[in-house]
């Protein structure tokens, strides 16, 4: 039934529901208290919050075959760190709290895919850690093109992302990220368009 990593060919022994969500709609918002676990089918999702100021950041985005909401549910809390948006229209596989401890405990292959998969967000949160703790705009994009460049071995950058979306990962807003990216080729040191960034030094 369902080809997401964590539950394809998997028999699935504890209550679940699948809801449908459009592009831009808010899933669940900050401060609710969180019951389910869900695994994205299709689709990508974001957490947001917001400092002091009024301004709006990405905490995580969360992609077709992730999870959201286990560590909650894990840890036994239940008040959200951030609104829930779906970024596109997606499908969810939804499990109340109890029901997913329960298929944790109960199915080794579901357990055995679990810890993979969260061995392998880990990496990704401390990358994450490291992109967010860089002084400035112009050094978390050497960050994120030598990250990029260490993969492919390939100065040219492929965007995967809008510019929008890159700049929400750097916690920065769109504006000030292309103002950063002008200097950068005004400077010399890159050259980019609306789907990569080259290295040129």
């Amino acid at each position: 039934m369902f080809n997401n990593f964590l539950l394809k060919d998997i028999n699935i022994d504890v209550p679940y529901e699948v809801r449908k969500y459009k592009a831009s709609s808010t899933i669940f918002f900050e401060g609710d208290k969180m019951v389910y676990v869900g695994i994205i089918e299709k689709g990508n999702i974001i957490i947001k919050t917001s400092n002091i100021d009024g301004y709006e950041f990405e905490i995580l985005t969360i992609k077709e075959g992730n999870i959201f909401g286990d560590m909650l549910a894990i840890a036994n809390k239940d008040a959200l760190p951030g609104n829930i948006i779906s970024s596109t229209d997606s499908t969810i596989v939804l499990f109340k709290n109890t029901d997913f401890i329960k298929l944790i405990m109960n199915n080794k292959e579901f357990l055995s895919r679990y810890l993979k998969y969260t061995a392998e967000l880990n990496i990704e949160k401390t990358y994450k850690i490291k992109l967010l703790g860089q002084a400035s705009i112009r050094e978390k994009i050497f960050f994120f093109m030598k990250e990029e460049i260490k993969k492919t071995g390939s100065n040219r950058v492929i965007l995967n992302m809008t510019k929008e979306e890159l700049a929400t990962a750097m916690s920065t807003n769109r504006p000030s990220l292309s103002r950063e990216l002008m200097r950068m080729k005004a400077d010399g040191i890159i050259d980019y368009d609306k789907k990569s960034i080259t290295y040129l030094k």
